[in-house]
């Protein structure tokens, strides 16, 4: 038991270099802890809780763990006696109540120590040491911390309430006064009274929207009944919220202008059916096809992230999905995609909005054959035909990058894509073209099946 010593020895060790290394203080031969604040009390005693306030970062300053993040009130709490009985015995027998320490640990003894669990479950192979800032904040027995954690619950729902209603205050003059009449949820309009609103004709001067409205935490803010939809009187000019708008008569508008739309989101395709909401991105966005019904092709796609899923399908299409940040652009925003020099400029002022790389220019040579497929099968026959006539290789063709630079080894998924490719493995993110006999479909319809093998000009 050292810490009733602890400050004592400070002075001992400070004036000691045989035992002193860069304000370390050695409390065992393997074990240099930094005490950055140290207080004056006595032991802590066992059978009681522990609250800390922890963060654990790698030697890169990326956080492992936070009491801020995985914690109460950025609190930690643990069973003091499991800390006496773990690898970390020797440095919470001599802390106390208000001591700041900082150490360095293993990743397998942070967490076999704290939550005595097994570090393969949290293997990361980049991270070997971990170092921590550690404040033990109380020591409680079992009344008192359930007192503690109330208090922290209590303050954590004030903060959040707190954070709602500022968040509903910053909207409060763009939400709209609704008023309920006559089962129907009508608008009541700031420059009007109730008295001055009189009952509707008919329905058909209204438009029904059921919605919820969050912040960027996803807190709700406001939420329709979903038994009563809200109506809106039509008739008024600027009382929907922006958005709220009908979508399918704003595209109309645009496309009155002329110029080809563009679908833009922060995170585009994510979810399920993504073939699905690709024909129903490209059914307002996308070109006719010549003698094809109720099928488009063409398109364009921004976003922050795009989902591969989504963004392959959009390739198969024709259409010309770009990863960009998308956060300087605005709904009805006239733009001028220039995709050799990697920008998007802003029509009316000539600036540039923002720059981007393609992840491959292949997918240059795919919007100009209307879809990855075409452009493979296109290019496929006019190899072979090439070959047959003893030609070289035409050089109109984007060529994937298949260059590896790395000088890892490959996985077995690897091996085998890259069998199919006619190379040794292929690693992840590159283009490739493997041969396939056979295309499975492990969810789908016949019609369905049938539909993409057709695609595949099988």
């Amino acid at each position: 038991m050292l810490k009733r010593s602890l400050i004592g020895l400070l002075f001992l060790i400070l004036s000691c270099k045989d035992n002193y290394k860069d304000n370390l203080i050695f409390i065992s031969e393997n074990f240099p802890v930094e005490f950055f604040q140290i207080a004056d009390c006595d032991f802590l005693d066992t059978n009681t809780f522990l609250n800390l306030n922890m963060v654990a970062k790698s030697k890169t300053q990326k956080i492992i763990f936070s009491s801020a993040f995985q914690g109460l009130e950025s609190t930690s709490t643990f069973y003091y006696d499991s800390l006496l009985n773990s690898n970390l015995a020797i440095l919470f027998e001599n802390l106390c109540v208000g001591d700041s320490v900082f150490f360095k640990l293993k990743m397998e003894n942070f967490y076999s120590g704290f939550f005595q669990e097994d570090t393969t479950l949290h293997a990361k192979s980049d991270i070997d040491s971990l170092h921590i800032n550690l404040k033990v904040i109380s020591s409680n027995d079992v009344i008192s911390q359930n007192q503690f954690e109330n208090q922290l619950t209590k303050r954590a729902k004030d903060r959040e309430q707190y954070a709602i209603q500022k968040m509903k205050n910053e909207w409060e003059n763009k939400f709209l006064n609704l008023f309920y009449f006559e089962n129907l949820f009508a608008v009541k309009v700031a420059q009007y009274s109730d008295e001055q609103v009189e009952k509707p004709d008919s329905l058909n001067q209204f438009i029904a929207l059921s919605y919820t409205i969050t912040d960027l935490k996803d807190r709700l803010i406001y939420e329709s009944s979903p038994n009563s939809l809200e109506y809106y009187d039509k008739s008024l000019n600027n009382q929907l919220l922006e958005g709220f708008n009908k979508p399918l008569e704003t595209i109309e508008k645009l496309k009155e202008k002329g110029n080809p739309l563009v679908f833009v989101g922060d995170v585009v395709g994510t979810g399920s059916s993504r073939k699905s909401a690709t024909n129903s991105v490209l059914w307002h966005m996308g070109d006719e096809i010549p003698c094809i019904p109720n099928k488009k092709e063409g398109g364009f796609c921004f976003g922050g992230k795009i989902a591969p899923i989504f963004f392959n399908t959009l390739e198969d299409s024709g259409a010309f999905p770009i990863e960009m940040d998308v956060s300087g652009m605005e709904m009805g925003q006239e733009v001028i995609l220039e995709p050799f020099n990697g920008q998007v400029i802003d029509a009316e002022t000539n600036k540039v909005i923002t720059k981007f790389e393609l992840k491959t220019d292949v997918i240059l040579d795919e919007v100009r054959a209307n879809g990855r497929i075409p452009l493979i099968i296109g290019r496929q026959l006019t190899d072979k035909t090439r070959e047959v006539l003893n030609l070289d290789p035409t050089d109109i063709f984007r060529r994937p990058d298949a260059k590896d630079r790395s000088k890892k080894g490959y996985t077995l998924a690897q091996k085998m894509v890259g069998k199919a490719c006619g190379i040794e493995g292929v690693r992840p993110g590159t283009y490739c073209e493997p041969r396939m006999t056979t295309v499975g479909s492990q969810d789908t319809t016949g019609p369905m099946t049938r539909d993409e093998l057709k695609e595949l000009a099988c």
